[in-house]
């Protein structure tokens, strides 16, 4: 299963490695378990696990490991951690 990371700035950014958290920004770690539109929904990492989703803007920013991607190289099943800043 390929990882992925979902970085959310200014309103998300998605990137596909695994990061830790930095700085003020909420993290949400999880598996993505739908893609709807410009809606991603995933399954957190906490007990108990919860569904978030979240939507992402026209001017999302989209990496996959080291290279620059889009919403539709993101796939159920990848895991991510969405970065949302404060």
């Amino acid at each position: 299963m390929k990882h992925a990371l979902l970085t959310l700035v200014a309103s998300f950014v998605m990137t596909g490695a695994v990061v830790f958290a930095h700085g003020d920004a909420v993290h949400h770690r999880g598996v993505v378990t739908q893609i709807n539109g410009k809606s991603v929904t995933i399954q957190t990492t906490t007990k108990p696990p919860k569904m978030v989703t979240f939507t992402v803007a026209d001017y999302t920013e989209i990496d996959r490991g080291t290279k620059v991607a889009a919403l539709k190289d993101l796939k159920v099943g990848d895991r991510v951690i969405v970065e949302i800043p404060k």
